[in-house]
């Protein structure tokens, strides 16, 4: 348990000068990641330890989807980490960076990311490393959606999502596809593409209220 005192001294002393954030992020991160106490501190969410240790369950989902849909994948974990021999990629080591590949004939056709943080940026420069157009979806946590939705809204953010065709799909609705289609030999890549949907703050709206 941290006081907000407590934890805004912690990052002032730790991120100095011009890299500090103001205190308006701090509190809006804080909310996604930690509940309040009756004693007015702040703890982790439980859902934080559980969704981190979903990621290579998730990567592991997508490479077997991938596989019924007819592709040969890539999944960023140690029993999928092949060596990737594809066409018309200049930093190949940058690639396999990338959490899961759908591609035929050396050449990608899906790429995803699975991301348990609302830090998507890191992903978003790694997907563009794929000099053609794919079909490109970041997977994320449903408690995630609220504060997401807000993030990709700044205009740098914004417009590299945009302009990449980026989609999102939550982890709820991956697994409920994966349940709907284990026993299925084979997948409907448009029943899979509906799962994307824009992030929304309807989830959360107190969103902007930073208030401590």
């Amino acid at each position: 348990k941290v006081s907000f005192d407590d934890l805004l001294q912690f990052i002032f002393t730790n991120i100095p000068n011009a890299l500090t954030p103001d205190t308006d992020s701090v509190m809006a991160i804080l909310k996604e990641y930690a509940d309040k106490t009756k004693e007015g501190k702040w703890i982790i969410k439980a859902s934080i330890g559980q969704r981190k240790g979903k990621h290579d369950t998730m990567v592991e989902m997508l490479c077997k989807l991938g596989e019924k849909a007819g592709y040969e994948v890539y999944g960023d974990t140690p029993s999928r980490r092949n060596k990737l021999k594809l066409d018309g990629i200049e930093r190949p080591d940058r690639v396999q960076e990338i959490d899961v590949l759908w591609y035929k004939k050396r050449r990608i056709e899906y790429e995803f990311e699975v991301e348990n943080s609302t830090i998507i940026t890191e992903a978003i420069i790694r997907g563009s490393n794929i000099p053609y157009a794919v079909k490109r979806f970041i997977i994320i946590p449903d408690e995630r959606e609220a504060f997401l939705s807000k993030k990709i809204e700044e205009p740098a953010l914004k417009d590299r999502i945009n302009a990449d065709n980026w989609g999102f799909i939550r982890y709820d609705d991956l697994e409920r596809f994966d349940n709907e289609n284990k026993k299925a030999k084979e997948i409907s890549l448009g029943d899979f593409e509906a799962l994307n949907r824009v992030p929304s703050r309807s989830k959360d709206s107190s969103i902007d209220d930073y208030g401590s």
